[in-house]
């Protein structure tokens, strides 16, 4: 048995677009901040590609997800390869606007 849940909480870099007739992709930014050994204070931001299929993509993603919004998301990994690279995306099960 195995599992897997991505769990996320940051805001959305741009409007969501429309992904075929199948959904929408956003992007998601999240930072993270600490103090260095020298006493530093660090951030480093990851951005994260997400797709969110059927009603959730069409009438959530596509007509609420606007740039700077805050989202918390909930979802899955899914990796794909193409011409020699691999991408990797968030599959949305849940998106809550805050």
């Amino acid at each position: 048995m195995s599992f897997q849940k991505v769990t996320l909480l940051g805001r959305a870099t741009a409007d969501s677009d429309k992904l075929g007739d199948v959904g929408a992709k956003f992007t998601i930014a999240t930072n993270e901040s600490w103090t260095d050994k020298d006493g530093q204070k660090q951030e480093k931001t990851e951005f994260h590609n997400c797709v969110a299929f059927g009603a959730l993509g069409q009438k959530v993603a596509l007509p609420f997800v606007e740039k700077g919004k805050q989202l918390f998301v909930e979802g899955k990994l899914s990796t794909k390869k193409v011409d020699e690279k691999y991408f990797t995306n968030i599959v949305v099960s849940n998106i809550q606007l805050l």
